[in-house]
């Protein structure tokens, strides 16, 4: 497989991620919701540390990476380069309205050496609702060891994952101070041939703003 295929593979799955991550989240949910579901709202502060919010270090909350935040509107002079940009459907948090945003395919101001491609995900105004890395080695040399790394990292700046898979092929990191949801999400099921990607993304800011209230008719005569 040549690296333009890999690479190619790597952007599909990321970009199916961008509006319909419904599988980790949904679980986070549900599992907060389900009767009797242990909680860290009011919890001791055990419980907070176990967690992994521990009293001697707090949780950075999730804004954004590689010099782009989330809730921005997106501007051309935020990155070094946009790549490409293209029309891009997506699922709004409740998975009944299709929204049409855009994706950009960007070289950021401030990249890290782990990913060699970027992408942003805007929201019909522009409104920055997602930001990814994608990474994929043109040898297709395993890359495990460097997606357990990241995890760890991840891990450090926020706390332990709300969900990890059963071989360590995906991990789920959720900002509890948002009431929606906001978080990063690291995808490695491919590590062995090189391929991995990060999502970071908010719900809050995929909702289309409300309609404006329609004007209250004029009486006749006025």
């Amino acid at each position: 497989m040549n690296q333009q295929t890999a690479r190619a593979l790597v952007t599909v799955s990321v970009i199916a991620a961008l509006g319909t991550v419904p599988v980790l989240r949904a679980a986070d949910d549900a599992a907060k919701k389900a009767p009797g579901a242990p909680t860290t709202e009011g919890a001791a502060p055990a419980a907070r540390q176990e967690a992994g919010h521990s009293p001697e270090h707090k949780a950075e909350p999730i804004t954004g990476a590689f010099g782009l935040k989330l809730g921005d509107r997106f501007d051309p002079a935020m990155v070094a380069k946009v790549i490409s940009r293209k029309e891009h459907a997506y699922r709004d948090p409740t998975k009944k309205l299709e929204v049409k945003g855009t994706l950009y395919k960007v070289e950021p101001r401030a990249p890290s050496d782990a990913y060699n491609e970027y992408l942003v995900a805007t929201t019909p105004e522009g409104i920055i609702y997602s930001i990814s890395g994608v990474f994929a080695d043109p040898q297709n040399r395993s890359k495990c060891e460097e997606t357990q790394r990241l995890a760890a990292d991840l891990e450090q700046k926020h706390g332990k994952p709300r969900g990890k898979g059963s071989f360590g092929n995906w991990y789920a990191f959720r900002d509890m101070s948002s009431e929606t949801y906001r978080g990063v999400r690291l995808y490695a099921p491919k590590c062995r041939s090189g391929r991995y990607s990060i999502v970071y993304s908010d719900d809050s800011l995929m909702t289309p703003p409300e309609p404006p209230a329609p004007e209250p008719a004029q009486k006749p005569g006025n």
